[in-house]
């Protein structure tokens, strides 16, 4: 009985599917709180501990979950304490892709000036220009287009 507890402990312990790719209350909160703009609570949570880096199973980052709902003072927040500024998550959306997806331009145009990739393609193969059209947003199209060089 001694060898079964300790094996799903151990298991618990390596098992690259539980929650956010990390075994933290703290780095769940952090992505709930960037996905919701609580930038007092982010900025609490990560002076605790959380990790700012820290996932979910799809491999979403709490930069993935502000960018998505276009929080561009928590994405700057984020960025400005060290996140990793284009992570990829399982399907190869970076944070520019999702604030593309949801017509973020305050947010798009933020990350492109702090370097994100305009051409970083999906592991659909798509860009943000196509996420763009499938979108029909046309005056998405015209900022993303004045990004080009």
């Amino acid at each position: 009985m001694k060898w079964i507890t300790f094996s799903l402990s151990l298991l618990f312990i390596l098992s690259p599917l539980n929650s956010f790719g990390q075994r933290n209350s703290l780095d769940k909160s952090l992505f709930y709180a960037a996905r919701g703009g609580n930038i007092t609570a982010v900025k609490q949570l990560l002076a605790r501990g959380a990790n700012i880096n820290s996932f979910t199973y799809d491999r979403e980052t709490p930069l993935h979950a502000a960018a998505s709902t276009g929080r561009i003072h928590v994405v700057k927040l984020l960025l400005r304490k060290g996140a990793i500024p284009n992570p990829k998550t399982r399907s190869a959306w970076i944070p520019l892709h999702h604030a593309v997806r949801f017509g973020h331009v305050a947010t798009v145009n933020y990350l492109l000036s702090k370097g994100a990739p305009l051409y970083q393609k999906t592991g659909h193969g798509q860009t943000v220009f196509d996420i763009t059209e499938v979108t029909k947003n046309k005056y998405m199209m015209h900022v993303l287009n004045g990004w080009r060089r």
